[in-house]
């Protein structure tokens, strides 16, 4: 599943990200999650509960530019 503006999806509890990120720890789970947020430093805005959920595989991409 791909989820783009990921941060759009924070709220204050963060039970709606941590249910994403939850549902691909099961282990007959075949669900893979990767996500697209406009916010680099995403991560470290998370409670620790959410953050242990996710993977740390980051891909910064440079801004468009016109050309």
């Amino acid at each position: 599943m791909l989820i783009d503006e990921l941060d759009y999806l924070v709220t204050k509890d963060e039970q709606v990200l941590y249910n994403l990120f939850e549902w691909t720890q099961d282990k007959h789970s075949k669900l893979v999650l990767i996500t697209i947020a406009n916010t680099l430093n995403l991560p470290e805005k998370l409670k620790q509960r959410t953050l242990s959920r996710m993977g740390n595989k980051r891909i910064p991409f440079r801004s468009y530019i016109k050309s």
